[in-house]
């Protein structure tokens, strides 16, 4: 019975119970979490999408395959210049 006690304890069981009995907090710190993640997100694909063009920035100057990564990078300089 100890054992189970300890385990419960260590899995924090006595926390979520209390979240669960006020459940406007258990959807504020769920929405905190959303917000949290949906921040990581976003500036985790705009680290990939800036390698990726400065990745492809430099093979624009390799010889045979250059022009065919220059119209890429072209398009992708036209598509971020552009103004919605």
């Amino acid at each position: 019975m100890v054992r189970l006690a300890h385990l419960l304890e260590r899995a924090k069981i006595a926390e979520y119970v209390r979240l669960s009995e006020r459940p406007f907090r258990l959807i504020f710190f769920n929405f905190l979490i959303g917000l949290a993640r949906g921040f990581g997100f976003l500036i985790g694909a705009s680290v990939m999408v800036a390698l990726f063009l400065y990745l492809l920035g430099k093979l624009v100057t390799l010889p045979y395959i250059g022009e065919y990564f220059g119209t890429i990078f072209s398009f992708f300089r036209a598509a971020i210049s552009a103004k919605f």
